[in-house]
């Protein structure tokens, strides 16, 4: 009786405590001499992020670090007179991104590294000050010409291992690294979004060192926010649903999707229900793939292809027994990431923006005549010739004439079991 009694309060005690997120408890940092928490190395490949929350009265410290084990890449944060300072070399140069806003008043702040393609974004508290940069490199993976080469150490917390100052002893890619002071302050709810995985995930602790203590997590449960992440708050928590397909307080509600997916297999057609004359066009869209070559539009009146192609947008165009071909150059679209797309036809010249970016193209196309539209495929069409899309689009749209404009997304979304029968883009697109 006793020993069933004593199996009843273990599995109770256990039970309980193991739906508290160990992972969801505050470190506190005492700036000691070998003080640091060492986490799994951080994914960013080219559409990661990591975010995290410190609170401190420090003028200067060495938040985070990580490197590819002392070669060439790394990214290092740290505090310098209450001020973020992110320093970062992809294996080409190393770049610098300071944000001009003083976070050393003992409150609570939320910081983002993002990796966004060519552009690297440092963030405090969800926008309120943040800076970026462009990189110019051939190689813009980070530990590795690929995702596939990928080589990290773990990712450091308030210091650096003892051992890794002296260069005897290891090598770091960042040689000023050590000269920095330690941290001291509190940090918790830190996240990765790795390129290796569709959700975000809270990293392990690998190792606390002397100078670092817990202070336990009294909220925060692995079942209070079904698929997203439980957040520590002053006083109680909150659900973090990014990266899902639910919302609200819990994550608990399935939002409506607003993105088309198509699984290399299927197009659509859309239908304007008359023949349109048009004199110009704006056409724009989103997408987010991890295939290099598919058709993305054909618009059929027209003769007008818009392609991947070796991974760069293709406007095609076919008149009297001719094609005509204008490309983008040495964008990085391949990356699971959302990229905005806008084409646009005026005076006989065809131009495009990428991501905000007006691009001069390879070739110059101009389409002359008066163009009369009636039909669009989407995501391929019924020549077995054109590879079909796999990814996904949202937000298209065709304005036309300056006056016409015709959400394509919107019909499609809006159509009675539409969404039923059509795959999640979280659940299709894994890098």
């Amino acid at each position: 009786m006793f020993l069933v009694l004593f199996i009843i309060i273990y599995l109770n005690l256990f039970l309980f405590n193991s739906t508290l997120s160990s992972l969801s408890n505050t470190l506190v940092f005492s700036a000691g001499p070998n003080s640091y928490v060492a986490f799994d190395s951080w994914r960013p490949c080219l559409n990661g992020y990591v975010r995290f929350d410190i609170r401190t009265n420090a003028h200067d410290g060495t938040l985070a670090y990580i490197d590819d084990r002392g070669k060439f890449d790394f990214f290092y944060l740290k505090l310098i007179e209450g001020k973020l300072r992110l320093l970062f070399n992809l294996g080409n140069d190393r770049q610098a991104l300071n944000v001009n806003m003083k976070i050393n008043d003992e409150q609570w702040h939320t910081i983002l590294i993002k990796r966004d393609g060519q552009t690297t974004i440092l963030s405090i508290d969800n926008g309120l000050a943040s800076n970026s940069i462009i990189t110019y490199s051939e190689d813009l993976y980070f530990g590795g010409t690929t995702h596939n080469e990928y080589q990290a150490s773990p990712f450091y917390f308030g210091g650096i291992p003892a051992a890794l100052e002296r260069p005897s002893n290891g090598n770091l890619s960042s040689f000023d690294v050590y000269m920095q002071p330690r941290f001291r302050g509190r940090l918790r709810n830190l996240i990765y979004k790795n390129c290796t995985n569709s959700r975000l995930i809270q990293p392990v602790h690998l190792q606390i060192s002397g100078g670092v203590s817990l202070i336990q997590n009294q909220h925060c449960s692995s079942q209070l926010c079904g698929v997203g992440i439980c957040l520590i708050t002053d006083t109680y928590y909150k659900c973090l649903c990014d990266e899902t397909d639910y919302q609200g307080e819990h994550c608990e509600y399935e939002h409506k999707p607003n993105e088309l997916t198509f699984n290399g297999k299927k197009y659509f057609k859309y239908n304007f229900n008359q023949t349109i004359i048009s004199k110009n066009e704006i056409i724009q869209f989103q997408f987010k793939t991890n295939h290099y070559n598919a058709l993305l539009f054909h618009i059929i009146e027209q003769n007008l292809y818009i392609k991947l192609k070796q991974g760069q947008i293709i406007i095609e165009y076919r008149s009297n027994n001719q094609l005509y071909e204008s490309s983008t150059k040495d964008l990085y679209l391949i990356d699971n990431q959302w990229h905005y797309v806008q084409i646009k036809r005026k005076y006989e010249q065809i131009t495009m923006m990428i991501d905000e970016y007006h691009l001069q193209l390879e070739n110059d196309i101009k389409i002359e005549q008066l163009s009369n539209l009636k039909e669009i495929y989407i995501g391929g069409n019924n020549n077995e010739n054109f590879e079909k899309f796999y990814g996904c689009l949202k937000d298209i749209s065709f304005i036309i004439n300056d006056t016409l404009i015709y959400n394509i997304s919107e019909y499609f979304l809006n159509k009675q079991n539409f969404n039923e029968k059509n795959l999640r883009c979280s659940s299709l697109l894994n890098p």
